[in-house]
């Protein structure tokens, strides 16, 4: 039985300077670039995800330039993507920097579940500690409790034990055990919560 995940859509929006022209006429462009990938394979999909997040921090000179590099993109990047590299040295740097990057060894992810971050990029892997809603953090844990890549940068998350590492031991059942016992699923009503302030403050 296949129980891979389904394939997943990773976009970035890159940064296109506009001519004088189009900004004096307020015009707007869709400069996103979006790449479908396979969030259990090992390769060319994180090693494609990297690539779009390196282009991310580029400033394309104009639409045209955009333009040509999205298409490029799109059809290389799972592909050829030593083509893309030496095809776009302004966007990727030198080959063999852009390469480490794609290529960089699994590392340990900062801080434990449910709160882990990018070791590389610094993005939540799961939900964002203070603003995630419980909910959604459970919800996330469930669906994806074995990440190998990070979805934003494509690096690769360790494992040891079965277990993905970071700065503590911990299990994905003991995480989500924790979270209901500081999080009950049955909240208490509003009435409840007077009834037992006023029984405490002996009214």
């Amino acid at each position: 039985m296949d129980d891979r995940q389904p394939r997943i859509t990773i976009a970035h929006s890159m940064e296109v300077s506009y001519t004088t022209l189009d900004a004096q006429a307020g015009l707007s462009y869709d400069t996103t670039i979006r790449l479908t990938v396979d969030p259990m394979g090992m390769y060319p999909d994180p090693q494609a995800v990297c690539l779009l997040w390196i282009a991310s921090n580029h400033i394309f000179k104009g639409m045209s330039e955009f333009d040509e590099f999205r298409d490029a993109f799109e059809e290389h990047a799972l592909r050829n993507w030593s083509m893309l590299i030496d095809m776009f040295p302004q966007v990727f740097g030198q080959a063999d920097a852009a390469t480490r990057r794609m290529f960089a060894k699994a590392k340990p992810v900062a801080k434990r579940p449910p709160w882990s971050k990018c070791p590389r990029c610094g993005k939540p892997i799961w939900a964002e500690e203070g603003r995630t809603e419980l909910a959604e953090t459970r919800r996330l844990l469930k669906e994806h409790p074995y990440p190998l890549w990070c979805r934003t940068c494509g690096q690769r998350f360790a494992y040891s034990d079965g277990q993905i590492e970071c700065t503590s031991r911990f299990g994905i059942q003991e995480t989500l055990d924790t979270l209901d016992a500081l999080f009950p699923v049955d909240q208490p009503s509003i009435d409840t919560i007077l009834i037992e302030s006023r029984a405490e403050g002996g009214e």
